[in-house]
């Protein structure tokens, strides 16, 4: 559980060896460990379950798993508040989220993966008075070289990137975050970043902050996507 908890994301793999190798010898330990985890995380902090919504987590596995029953902005306030704490006690880095809702909409961004994490945040940002509390999670998780690992090859991304998209697409006062994000994120290794300049250029245009994400996008990217690089070209062209 190391390699899960102060490992790379890549070690998680690792993780799962060792517990199917221990299982085939008989033992009932990763059989416990795989419903419940490590037992190192209190129970208050590792769960929290409503009559509107449940949050678990499994430190052994790196996964926590939220599903709202009925959406409300209270709901949202306090999965983020089990996210924050969960965070601050020292949950691994690099982890999954596994949301279910009945609401099923997605951030208004091209080619993003839609997963539960896209999501979660997708419904969190329709109310206004929690916005401090996505910009605590995602200032708690962003962290260089981890990852979301249930999102893979074009889509893998940094823990935090669909709280920092549906703040920057909602207004440009959450700039700072936003360059704080791009300043952090593996641009060798992820790319969905790109796809949120676009967005946000798309809303807002060139503006003097937009302009400012697009070059630290260009600088933290392998490929900038196609589109916004022509709309970049057409804009510098009628300056």
């Amino acid at each position: 559980m190391c390699f899960t908890k102060y490992g790379h994301s890549f070690d998680k793999s690792y993780t799962k060896e060792v517990f199917d190798l221990v299982t085939a010898l008989g033992s009932k330990l990763p059989a416990q460990i795989k419903k419940n985890g490590s037992g190192s995380i209190p129970k208050e902090i590792a769960e929290c379950k409503t009559e509107d919504f449940s949050c678990t987590s499994n430190d052994a596995f790196a996964i926590i798993k939220i599903s709202v029953k009925n959406e409300s902005e209270e709901t949202y306030s306090k999965a983020l508040d089990y996210l924050c704490k969960l965070f601050e006690y020292g949950f691994s880095p690099s982890y999954s989220i596994e949301f279910k809702s009945s609401n099923k909409i997605y951030l208004p961004i091209k080619k993003l993966p839609k997963k539960g994490v896209n999501q979660f945040f997708a419904n969190a940002i329709l109310y206004p008075e929690i916005h401090d509390k996505i910009e605590r999670y995602a200032r708690l998780v962003m962290k260089e070289f981890e990852w979301y690992l249930n999102l893979n090859d074009e889509f893998c991304t940094m823990p935090g990137s669909f709280a920092v998209f549906a703040l920057g697409l909602y207004d440009e006062k959450y700039h700072r975050l936003v360059c704080d994000y791009f300043a952090i994120c593996d641009g060798e290794h992820q790319s969905i970043q790109g796809e949120f300049v676009l967005a946000y250029i798309e809303k807002f245009g060139f503006t003097e902050k937009g302009l400012e994400l697009y070059k630290l996008c260009r600088s933290n990217i392998q490929a900038l996507p196609n589109k916004l690089i022509a709309q970049y070209n057409k804009f510098f062209a009628q300056r």
